[in-house]
Order: structure tokens, then C-alpha cells, then sequence
């Protein structure tokens, strides 16, 4: 099992671009779906969070509009205070429940080295904080939505007996 946490100061921050490139690179093989994979998206001022359970979802589809759609749903719900199942595999919950797990704040940027050797489980933090241990993926800057796909092909790398980042 696979957990993405990426934190946000409020929701003002994280427009349905953002929310589809998350879902995107967190999600999608070339065939299927990731169904060990929970990404939770928190917005700390509204102490809300939108949780995506992999193996659960449904009739989400790749495409950035339809992604639109899912986002405008959780939205609305975050906005009327609703803790609920908003679509399928897709829950708006309290914020403190996501970010309980102790795991990895991930790092990109200067004093990374070029290798990956992460045990299990598999929890990370994207701009979370907590002082949790720190896991260093490449030595540039990157987006958040690209250090999760890095991380999600070196994991996958590793797991299967192979060095996680050439």
C-alpha cells in the first residue's frame, strides 16, 4: 500500500488543474488504475481533507475535464462542512485523520542523492512538514504532481528487485 499526503494551506491553493495532474500521476498505468494506492489532499485552514482510495475508485476517467467534474463535487462538499463519500473511492474527511500515519516528507531539490531505498509501508508527505524522515528523490526542483509519478516508478522499480532510480 501506497499513501500520498499533500498539503495545502486552503483550498484557495489548489486549483482542478492541480487536483487532475495529482490524480493522474498517483493513479494511472498505461492500462488500469493503481488500487494500492490512498492519496489524500489536505487543506489545513479548513482542517478538511479529500481522500482517494485506489482500489475503490470508479468512473474516473484520465481526462482533465471529467477530473473537473470530481473536483467541483468535493469542493462543493468541503464547502458545506460535509464529511462524506463524494464519488466512488472519493471521501471528504477531517484533516487530523490524514495526517495521524507516521511515513516520509519527501524532498526534491539541492543535497538529494540518486538513490531510493524506502521500506515499507509506503507513506509519504508532500509539503507537510511534521519532522518525519526525509526522502531525498532527485537533485531538481520538482512539482509536486512529477515527484509522485518519480516516486511511484522508482517504488515500483524496487519492487520488483531493480535499482529504483537509473
Amino acid at each position: 500500500m501506497r499513501r500520498f499526503t499533500v498539503c495545502f494551506g486552503s483550498l484557495a491553493e489548489m486549483p482542478s488543474w492541480l487536483f487532475a495532474r495529482l490524480v493522474s500521476s498517483s493513479f494511472y498505468l498505461s492500462h488500469d488504475i493503481r488500487r494500492d494506492v490512498v492519496l489524500s489532499l489536505v487543506f489545513l485552514e479548513e482542517g478538511l481533507a479529500i481522500r482517494l482510495v485506489g482500489g475503490k475508485l470508479r468512473h474516473v476517467h484520465v481526462d482533465e475535464q471529467s477530473l473537473s467534474g470530481i473536483y467541483r463535487k468535493a469542493v462543493s462538499a468541503m464547502e458545506r462542512g460535509a464529511r462524506r463519500r463524494v464519488h466512488w473511492g472519493i471521501y471528504v474527511s477531517e484533516a487530523k485523520r490524514e495526517l495521524k500515519a507516521s511515513g516520509y516528507r519527501v524532498v526534491t531539490g539541492k543535497g538529494c542523492s540518486g538513490s531510493l531505498e524506502v521500506p515499507q509501508p509506503h507513506t509519504f508527505y508532500f509539503s507537510c512538514g511534521h519532522g518525519r524522515e526525509e526522502v531525498c528523490l532527485s537533485p531538481r526542483q520538482r512539482p509536486v504532481d512529477a515527484a509522485i509519478a518519480v516516486l511511484n516508478v522508482a517504488l515500483d522499480r524496487q519492487e520488483q528487485g531493480r535499482r529504483p532510480l537509473p
